[in-house]
């Protein structure tokens, strides 16, 4: 586990510099956190755990899974159907028939993400 004044010292070494990259060790794994475009004009964090970023070390039922990434990815749902469109549906079908013809109306997916911006 790093210290408060561990992690304030990486904050600050990211923050001075425009590209930059911190190493540590968290439960057995090095992670390496980088300065980099995660959009277009647009600079973030990447965090690489052992030198990668593998999508599927982030997914349970994978065989690549690892937990590490549910410490260090930022966590993020997602609706299958947006609001408006799940208002319309009920509007339109009823309550009852939306979820019969739409059994994932109210499904919400979770998924990590190694990018912080």
């Amino acid at each position: 586990m790093i210290s408060k004044e561990q992690w304030q010292a990486i904050e600050k070494n990211l923050s001075d510099r425009i590209y930059h990259k911190e190493t540590f060790s968290l439960d057995g794994h090095t992670i390496l956190v980088s300065k980099t475009f995660v959009a277009k004009n647009r600079l973030g964090l990447a965090v690489y755990i052992d030198g990668v970023i593998q999508m599927a070390q982030a997914t349970e039922s994978r065989p690549e899974f690892n937990p590490i990434t549910h410490k260090v990815w930022r966590k993020r749902q997602k609706a299958v159907y947006s609001p408006v469109k799940v208002k319309k549906l009920i509007k339109d079908l009823g309550k009852r028939r939306a979820k019969e013809f739409f059994p994932n109306l109210e499904k919400v997916i979770t998924y990590y993400d190694p990018t912080i911006y």
